[in-house]
């Protein structure tokens, strides 16, 4: 689990956990089925907005990089971005 994010596994993990002291299998299940949907999952729209932000910042950091002279092939490199998306904004 990464933190503050759950994920399918995760709940399902947490609920059996909590209810590994029962003997009653089927008790368990009910109970960890009621459990799983009290767990919030994040929403895909928030994390979509905050890789895009992300991706900004990256961006603009590898702008400045070829800015100050840097190669394609470094600021990829310290970057992390494909060279040919670095190659793209070295052109523009």
């Amino acid at each position: 689990m990464q933190a503050g994010q759950w994920n399918t596994k995760d709940r399902l993990r947490l609920a059996l956990a909590l209810n590994m002291h029962l003997d009653q299998m089927s008790t368990a299940l009910e109970q960890v089925a009621s459990l799983i949907g009290q767990v919030p999952v994040p929403d895909e729209r928030e994390e979509g907005r905050e890789e895009e932000e992300e991706r900004r910042k990256t961006v603009a950091i590898a702008r400045k990089l070829l800015a100050r002279g840097e190669s394609v092939e470094k600021d990829a490199d310290l970057t992390g971005l494909p060279r040919a998306d670095v190659q793209k904004l070295q052109t523009r």
